[in-house]
This record gives structure tokens, sequence and C-alpha cells, in this order.
């Protein structure tokens, strides 16, 4: 059974109001968040060039009442628009604004409750060199063995230090054989 649109009351020619209010609360939607964008990329926690979508999401919007659920957007260009449009949550995209809570209620009845701002390993919650360590060989180990992983992390603590980076590449073609 294919999927169904997101909203089935778009024709070629012209939407019908329910379906021009979505579209219009999406592009305002889309606008929050770019002007959010705008007014914090100045605090340089935003490591890379933004091209913002104010001005253009209608396009995100209007493309996006057209598609099924199911369906999949690729955008190589404002591309937050288009996530933001097809349904995406503003806080993946701003993880500062995230906030981790977990609740605990224990066998007596009793409560406890953590919060984190941060993600561990991101610049405000960043992991020491032997967690780094300890998370490398714990998703290594597994695929590779104790023993190809750690020559493999070995290597990589080691890349500054290596006179030919082939021999990196050859631990990470074949780590059982380095």
């Amino acid at each position: 059974m294919p999927a169904k649109p997101l909203n089935r009351n778009v024709g070629n020619d012209h939407a019908d109001a329910a379906t021009r209010l979505a579209m219009y609360r999406s592009a305002l939607r889309i606008r929050m968040v770019e002007e959010e964008i705008v007014d914090r990329y100045s605090e340089q926690e935003m490591r890379c060039p933004t091209h913002i979508c104010i001005g253009q999401k209608g396009i995100p919007a209007g493309v996006s009442s057209h598609l099924r659920t199911a369906d999949t957007v690729f955008s190589a260009h404002r591309s937050h628009g288009h996530s933001l449009a097809k349904g995406g949550e503003r806080k993946g995209m701003l993880p500062d604004l995230r906030i981790a809570q977990v609740d605990l209620t224990l066998a007596d009845g009793s409560a406890l409750t953590a919060e984190a701002k941060s993600s561990r390993g991101d610049p405000v919650g960043s992991l020491s060199a032997a967690e780094i360590s300890t998370k490398f060989l714990a998703l290594t180990t597994g695929p590779l063995g104790l023993e190809a992983a750690e020559n493999l992390r070995q290597h990589v603590l080691n890349v500054a230090d290596l006179a030919d980076i082939t021999v990196l590449a050859n631990a990470i073609r074949h780590p059982a054989a380095a």
C-alpha cells in the first residue's frame, strides 16, 4: 500500500484553505527557527557557514505539502528549511537547546530526576582522552576483535608520528593484519 500524502488536498493549480493554512504555519515555523539561528550565529557555537532560508521558506513548505510521510527529501542548500517543513525537530538542529531529562520512579515510590543541557562529546560536555579511547574500543571491538581494535586505536593515536600514512590506511582496511 503506498504511503499517504502529507496533505491530499493539494492540486496542480491551487490548495484548499486548510492546506494553505498548513503551508503558512510551516513557513512561519521555518522563519522562527531561522531567526533564532541568525540571532545566535554570532555566539560562534555554530562552526559552519549557514545559508539562511528566510525569504525562501515557501519553497520547502510548498514542496513538503505534496510529499507522503514515507518520502525522503535530500537538499544540499538551505536544507534546514526542508527538514523543518518535512516535520524535523528544531531541537535536532540546535542541539544546545536540546534538554534531556530522565525520571526514575523507584520501587519504594521515591522519584529521581536528572537533566542534561548538552550532549556528552560536544564542546560543553567534552570527553576526556580516556573516555574517547574507551568509546573507540567499545565501538570497534565487536566487529574487529580486541587485538585488531587496540592495534587500530594505537595507529590512530600515533597518526602524527607516522612517516607513511598508508600504515594507518592499511590498519583501517585490514585491521586483523595490521
